[in-house]
C-alpha cells in the first residue's frame, strides 16, 4: 500500500513538472515572439545564438517557427534553417522540427531562395538519405536558379539511389532533349520500358521519334510495342490513359505524314510550273536573240 502511494505521488510530481516545463516553454516562446516583433534587428542575435548555446529541442523548434512567422522571407529562412537542422541532426524524428523542415524546403523552393535553400536542402539530404523528396527539391531549386548542370547531377544521383523512381528519369530525358540529344533521351525511355516502370514512356518515346527526329518508321514500331504492352497490362485507369495517349500520337503521326505528302505534291506541282515557265522564257529568249541577229544581218 505504501509503495502504491509512493508511485502515485511520483507520477503526480512528474506530471506537475512536465506541466510546469510546458508552461515555461510557452512563456519563453511568447516572450521571444514579443521581442522579435518589438525589436526585430536586435532579436536576430538571440535567434542566431539559439543554434549554438544549450537549448532544448522544443525551444529551438519553437524559435524556428517564430522566425519563419515574424521575420521577412529571406531573413526568416536564414534564422530558422540552422535551428531546424540542429534539432533534426540530434533526432531526425522530432515531429515539430520535421514539419518545419518539410515546410521550409517548400518555402525556399517556391521563392527560389538559393542562398539559404541550397545549404539547407543539402543538409536535409544528408540527414534523410533514404528520402528522395529533399533531393528533388534541391535539384528543382538549382535548375530554377539557372544551374542546370548541378541539377542534372542531383537527378542522376536520384536515379542511382532510387532506381525505381521514374520522375528523375523523365526529367533527365527532357533535359537531354532540350540539349539536342534526343537519342540519349530515347535511351532513357527505353530503360524505363525495359525495367517495366511506367507505360507512359512508350508515348514519350513515340513523340520524340516522329516530332523531333522525324523517324516515322521507328515511331510506328514504338507505337506497336506500346499498344502490345498496354494490351498485356492489367485493366485500369492508368492503362486506359496510356492507350488514349498512344492513339492520340498515332493520329498526330498520321496527320504529319499527310501534311508532308501534301507538301511534297505541292512542291512537285511548283517544280512543274517553274519548269514550264523556264521553258517559255527559253523560247522567248531564244526568239529574241534570233530576232536581234536578223536585225544585225539586215
Amino acid at each position: 500500500m505504501r509503495m502504491r502511494s509512493l508511485c502515485v505521488a511520483l507520477v503526480l510530481v512528474l506530471g506537475a513538472s512536465a506541466v510546469a516545463v510546458g508552461q515555461d516553454d510557452d512563456a519563453w516562446a511568447t516572450a521571444l515572439r514579443a521581442r522579435a516583433e518589438a525589436s526585430p534587428v536586435e532579436a536576430q542575435l538571440k535567434f542566431r545564438e539559439l543554434a549554438a548555446v544549450d537549448a532544448t529541442a522544443d525551444r529551438r523548434a519553437a524559435a524556428a517557427a517564430i522566425a519563419l512567422d515574424v521575420f521577412p522571407y529571406a531573413t526568416g529562412n536564414e534564422l530558422a534553417a540552422p535551428l531546424i537542422l540542429k534539432v533534426l541532426r540530434e533526432n531526425r524524428s522530432h515531429p515539430e522540427a520535421w514539419q518545419l523542415g518539410y515546410g521550409l524546403q517548400r518555402r525556399v523552393l517556391d521563392g527560389l531562395d538559393l542562398e539559404n535553400g541550397e545549404p539547407f536542402l543539402r543538409a536535409m539530404v544528408a540527414i534523410y538519405p533514404d528520402y528522395a523528396r529533399f533531393k528533388y527539391s534541391l535539384a528543382d531549386l538549382l535548375y530554377g536558379s539557372g544551374r542546370p548542370d548541378d541539377a542534372d547531377a542531383i537527378y542522376t544521383e536520384i536515379v542511382r539511389d532510387f532506381p525505381d523512381d521514374t520522375r528523375a528519369r523523365y526529367i533527365l530525358a527532357l533535359l537531354r532533349e532540350l540539349e539536342g540529344k534526343a537519342p540519349e533521351a530515347i535511351e532513357i525511355y527505353d530503360t524505363i520500358i525495359a525495367r517495366g516502370l511506367d507505360l507512359k514512356a512508350y508515348r514519350y518515346k513515340v513523340t520524340l521519334l516522329w516530332d523531333v527526329l522525324a523517324d516515322y518508321d521507328a515511331a510506328d514500331d514504338a507505337l506497336a510495342a506500346g499498344f502490345a504492352a498496354v494490351d498485356a497490362a492489367p485493366p485500369g485507369r492508368a492503362r486506359d490513359e496510356v492507350r488514349a495517349g498512344l492513339e492520340w500520337e498515332q493520329q498526330r503521326l498520321a496527320d504529319r505524314r499527310e501534311e508532308r505528302m501534301k507538301l511534297a505534291e505541292a512542291s512537285a506541282r511548283t517544280d512543274q510550273i517553274l519548269i514550264g515557265v523556264l521553258a517559255v522564257w527559253i523560247v522567248v529568249l531564244g526568239g529574241g536573240l534570233a530576232f536581234l541577229r536578223r536585225r544585225r544581218l539586215l
